[in-house]
């Protein structure tokens, strides 16, 4: 839409809720920007003008468990991969990213 959108002049103020987890989530900073850029008049505001985003490690034994599982898949992923090769000559190198992604989802990504 702001992409689109037409105004009659620029305004002093834009207010937009773009943030969504860890600050980009929602992957709306692009167009919060674009508005900036085609409506706001030199000098305007922009609110919010400031994020600050706080991280701290920690962890869940849950975690660690399906952590353990996460490498324990991409073990045995990796010895039937070499398997394979020994074994028969054939290389599914090209499935690596899909089980990657796969494995990531299942054990890290689906709580």
């Amino acid at each position: 839409m702001t992409e689109t959108v037409q105004l009659p002049e620029k305004v002093d103020i834009i207010i937009s809720e773009w943030m969504g987890n860890f600050l980009l989530k929602e992957a709306m900073l692009d167009t919060v920007l674009l508005a900036r850029d085609r409506f706001l008049k030199p000098g305007g505001a922009l609110y919010p003008s400031h994020a600050t985003l706080y991280l701290a490690p920690c962890s869940h034994g849950c975690f660690s468990q399906r952590w353990q599982q996460y490498v324990d898949e991409h073990w045995a992923w990796r010895t039937f991969l070499d398997e394979m090769h020994a074994e028969y000559r054939l290389d599914y190198g090209v499935l690596a990213d899909r089980h990657e992604s796969e494995a990531s989802e299942r054990h890290l990504q689906s709580w």
